[in-house]
């Protein structure tokens, strides 16, 4: 019996050990960090404390583009041409709608509750000034960002309205009443179009997408260049990989400076506690009120047996971390205990597992805005929109593969808004793996009730003459797939 114990022990520390390592790096970095605070170093010696960090976060920004571009190649090309056309586009709707709904509510969290304010904001932040110009501006920027002219150039370059300005004479009884104007009153500014050196994620990621959906519909005549992009991706995800286990040197590293920058532990602490805390309010919102709402809403039915029945696939997800782990758990109890029709599940859960991942969303753009806040950048209307869609894209990307507290998302949320410190990554980073399950919960649970709309809309097809053939047409369709073997 003890031995069986120490058995499950030091199996389950092998298959965590990265993590151990992570959040045991992030505690030690930050204790050695306020220690050596105390020693008052200078402020070479905190830089040179960063290094290891800096070439490790510096790795992983190498390898973003091609991950991206790759990933969402994959993704999107991978979907079939048997599935029955409706159904599916109904189960994309549904799903996209939803983590869009949930981006947009980590979005609203986060300019709401505020995380991570400072106690006092910077200037340029309280002089600035969101006029319905500046922002149809910055909506025109994102139009003018999506469709990139050269798809190389968009790499590292992007357009941006810049505001020049202008050199004007005053009038001679200004100074009689500059007390009653405010700061930007009498400025003239002149509007010109440059490109600036930051990577266009928007167009690239508009690019991704439309390259995979046309490769999706010609199918076997462009099987060489898809089992090209899948050995690129393979390559990428394993340079990841072995970049996973320098991971907990960078977060030590990272981490240590950051404690020997900080001048007020409590305060951090408070702003971590507050973001933790939106986190898991915005999850549970998403949890037991939107989502029971809408089934009532569709269904016309209490969801609290529908919930109930999932118990056991939803405490799956909590322990493994992964929807993928849980897929066969959830496919049982949606058709043994919810008596979901199998051609619904069989068609929403696996493209569930692939494309939706609602909880994963919502923490992408809270931690984004979360981090922006900590560097004292308040991020605008257009940076909100831009992000909640990237983020989206994201989450599409790569499922299943690497999380969503991964620093290479973090870092490409953060560069997608033009943030490139990435000193308080670690402070998130080091408490994801609670976060990660209850995202997991989310996420399954969200599956789910989606299968359950998809049959309601679809209850007459489901049940007609014709069901046999629709299901035979949908299981050919995800076994060609292969989604359950992931």
């Amino acid at each position: 019996m003890e031995s069986e114990c120490w058995k499950g022990v030091k199996k389950w520390t092998r298959k965590n050990l990265c993590s151990i390592l992570i959040f045991s790096a992030t505690v030690l970095g930050f204790c050695v960090g306020l220690v050596v605070q105390k020693l008052n170093p200078s402020p070479l010696s905190i830089e040179l404390v960063g290094i290891p960090g800096k070439l490790v976060f510096q790795a992983l920004l190498m390898i973003i583009v091609p991950l991206l571009i790759c990933s969402i190649i994959q993704g999107i090309s991978s979907v079939g041409q048997k599935e029955n056309g409706r159904m599916l586009a109904l189960t994309l709707i549904l799903f996209l709608g939803m983590s869009l709904s949930c981006s947009a509510l980590g979005a609203v969290l986060g300019h709401v509750v505020h995380p991570g304010r400072q106690d006092v904001m910077p200037k340029e932040i309280i002089e600035h000034s969101g006029s319905s110009e500046q922002i149809l501006d910055s909506v025109l920027d994102v139009l003018r960002n999506i469709i990139p002219r050269n798809i190389l150039q968009a790499t590292f370059m992007k357009q941006t309205t810049i505001l020049v300005e202008k050199q004007v004479q005053l009038p001679i009884n200004y100074f009689q009443n500059v007390s009653e104007k405010t700061p930007n009153q009498d400025k003239e500014f002149d509007k010109t179009i440059k490109y600036v050196n930051e990577t266009n994620f928007i167009g690239l990621l508009f690019c991704s997408l439309v390259i995979g959906a046309v490769m999706a519909v010609l199918g076997d005549q462009v099987k060489i260049l898809k089992h090209l992009v899948d050995e690129i991706y393979l390559i990428i995800i394993k340079m990841m990989q072995y970049l996973m286990w320098f991971l907990p040197v960078a977060m030590f590293s990272w981490i240590c400076q950051e404690g020997m920058r900080t001048e007020s532990t409590s305060k951090l602490f408070l702003r971590l506690g507050r973001y933790i805390g939106t986190l898991m309010g915005g999850l549970i919102f998403h949890h037991f009120i939107l989502l029971p709402l809408l089934y009532i809403l569709i269904i016309r039915k209490s969801p609290v047996k529908f919930h109930k029945n999932l118990f056991s696939a939803l405490l799956m997800a909590f322990g493994s971390s992964s929807s993928s782990a849980t897929l066969p758990l959830t496919l049982q109890c949606m058709e043994e205990k919810n008596q979901t029709n199998r051609v619904v599940t069989r068609l929403v859960l696996p493209l569930g597992m692939t494309l939706h991942m609602n909880g994963s969303a919502m923490m992408m753009v809270l931690a984004t805005i979360f981090i922006a806040q900590m560097e004292g950048v308040e991020l605008g209307i257009d940076q909100t929109i831009v992000l909640c869609l990237v983020s989206l894209l994201l989450v599409i990307a790569t499922p299943g593969v690497i999380n969503a507290g991964n620093p290479a998302y973090l870092i490409t949320d953060l560069a997608a808004v033009g943030i490139y410190n990435h000193q308080h990554i670690p402070l998130i980073l080091a408490f994801d793996w609670f976060l990660e399950r209850c995202r997991t919960v989310n996420n399954v649970l969200g599956d789910c009730y989606v299968a359950a709309w998809v049959e309601k809309i679809f209850e007459k097809k489901c049940t007609s003459e014709n069901s046999p053939q629709v299901a035979v047409e949908l299981e050919d369709a995800t076994t060609g797939n292969n989604w359950l073997d992931k």
